[in-house]
């Protein structure tokens, strides 16, 4: 009996962590929404039909240069390219995004 309980806990713990596993699968798979946050590498990935435009939360220009600044020379290409990816956007519509980019006056 005992070993038998056992194993329902074992199944039942397997069939969690699939259950899971998944979910997260399917929920990266879902359409792009306003308001979504995420990095750009796993947003990016996800079906954009509304074609919203992903926000760096800050500015990637401000990203880029705290990162220069810290690390006391010029970043290179692979180093500018892996912010750029693991940095926080926010999915939103291409006219607030132009206006708050514009607002940062970057450009």
């Amino acid at each position: 009996m005992k070993h038998q309980i056992l194993l329902c806990l074992l199944v039942l713990q397997v069939f969690s962590k699939f259950a899971f596993a998944q979910s997260e699968i399917n929920k990266k798979m879902e359409p792009l929404n306003i308001g979504d946050v995420g990095t750009y590498e796993e947003l990016s990935k996800r079906p954009n039909p509304q074609n919203l435009y992903l926000l760096y939360i800050p500015g990637i220009e401000a990203l880029l240069a705290r990162a220069e600044e810290l690390n006391k020379a010029p970043l290179s290409d692979d180093q500018v390219q892996l912010i750029r990816l693991k940095s926080n956007v926010l999915a939103t519509e291409k006219d607030l995004a132009e206006i708050t980019i514009k607002d940062r006056g970057y450009n």
